[in-house]
């Protein structure tokens, strides 16, 4: 296994052992359990993240048919594949099948069960739930009355999508740059407050309704700016 990169909340990990691979992933994200679909499988993990104050935002792929058996998680997560085919199963919601085009995301306080094809390449995105409600009582001008609640399949075609892609997009140019934006801890937060305003404004939630009534365009237009 490669050694973690050692700028400020980077980690890189390229490995081909099972255990070295599901640390490594329990440990940028949440614990969970790793199971090859073959008995004797030829994976070729490669995890890169990058931690931008609250959130952390990073690319992974194993190179083989997996399982990935979560523990309940704590915060908010958003898988967006790039490539192959995931199918995921949680304890609060029907069998989701994503691919290029959609992604997921998933509720704390949940266990999930995903299997991914040989060929999938996803970026995993993990906001704190304390982070995102703030935000949204923020923008709300008044504490929550209860849990935020997101939909569980995002349109990456759809307006919302389309901005919230952008972002990750800059991330991940960002990221492969020696020197670039992310060296700043003023542009993580940045981009930190885009990536949680942009799944409040362009992912549909129980709060969407009161939220687009007062402030729906006013809220999206900064980021778009941003980006442009």
């Amino acid at each position: 296994m490669t050694p973690d990169s050692m700028a400020i909340g980077r980690a890189f990990v390229h490995t081909t052992d099972v255990d070295d691979a599901q640390q490594a992933l329990s440990k940028c994200y949440l614990p969970m359990r790793l199971r090859p679909a073959s008995r004797r499988p030829t994976i070729d993990t490669r995890l890169d993240t990058i931690e931008l104050g609250r959130a952390t935002v990073g690319t992974i792929r194993f190179g083989a048919d997996m399982r990935i058996r979560t523990e309940s998680a704590t915060n908010f997560h958003v898988d967006i594949p790039v490539s192959g085919r995931c199918v995921s199963k949680t304890s609060a919601a029907d069998e989701v099948v994503t691919q290029p085009g959609t992604a997921q995301v998933f509720m704390p306080g949940v266990e999930a069960d995903l299997r991914w094809t040989a060929d999938t390449r996803q970026f995993c995105v993990m906001l704190d739930r304390v982070a995102v409600e703030s935000h949204l009582a923020a923008l709300l001008s008044r504490d929550l009355s209860r849990p935020l609640v997101f939909a569980t399949i995002m349109d990456l075609r759809s307006s919302g999508g389309i901005t919230w892609t952008r972002v990750l997009m800059l991330i991940d140019h960002e990221m492969r740059r020696a020197t670039g934006l992310l060296g700043h801890a003023l542009t993580r937060r940045t981009l930190e407050g885009l990536l949680i305003e942009g799944l409040l404004t362009g992912q549909h939630h129980n709060y969407s309704e009161e939220l687009d009534r007062p402030r729906g365009e006013a809220s999206s237009s900064p980021i778009r700016r941003a980006i442009d």
